[in-house]
Formats: C-alpha cells, sequence, structure tokens
C-alpha cells in the first residue's frame, strides 16, 4: 500500500468472494478466505474494504446448494464463475460487450 500511495493511487482492499461450499442448506465455514484479517490490515492502515466474502455468501445462501451452478464454470467449480455469474454475482459487473474474450473464458461458458 506504501508503494501504491506513493504514486498517488488510493488503495482498496477486497476479500475473495466465497467458494460455494454448502454444508446442508447454507455455505460452510469461509473463514479460510481470510476477510477477517484482510478487514484488521485496512483498519490499520485506514483505506477502503469491501467484505465481497459477506457479500457472496449472503447471495449464495439465497441460491441455496443447487443454485449456484448456472453462475459457475463448468457448473462444477465451486470458485470461478462462468459468464452469467460475472454479471450476476453481487459485487461484480459484467464485462464489457466489446471486449473480445479469450479462448479459457469460453471454456468457462460450457
Amino acid at each position: 500500500m506504501k508503494d501504491a500511495r506513493a504514486k498517488g493511487a488510493t488503495p482498496i482492499l477486497v476479500a475473495p468472494p466465497t467458494r460455494a461450499t454448502f454444508s446442508g442448506n447454507t455455505l460452510g465455514d469461509q473463514s479460510s478466505l481470510h476477510a477477517a484479517d484482510m478487514q484488521a490490515v485496512a483498519t490499520a492502515e485506514n483505506v477502503a474494504f469491501i467484505d465481497l466474502t459477506s457479500i457472496t455468501t449472503d447471495w449464495y445462501n439465497q441460491l441455496e446448494p443447487n443454485g449456484w451452478q448456472a453462475y459457475h464454470a463448468l457448473g462444477t467449480d465451486a470458485t470461478h464463475n462462468n459468464r452469467a455469474g460475472a454479471g450476476r454475482s453481487p459485487g461484480s459487473s459484467p464485462p464489457p460487450s466489446s471486449r473480445r474474450r479469450s479462448a479459457s473464458a469460453r471454456t468457462c461458458d460450457r
């Protein structure tokens, strides 16, 4: 953050989105994503913090155990969104339609 500030940038820390790992009808523990640690660093460094882990946890819990697959790569990857997920998951926005998509991104849509 020190280097970013020295160059005139405004640091913002963003916790990663949750993983679609359910335990029954709700998501399992997401503490391994370290959102609380990131929040502590943001507070100590006096920078903005976006808790995407909590935001996406709430969303996945609304989708329930069988609803997340439509938004994830290959319908089985609990971590990576597909194109539909990129536009629907909270805290994200769809890629510009003018952007050329890579072969690997197209593969994730299957």
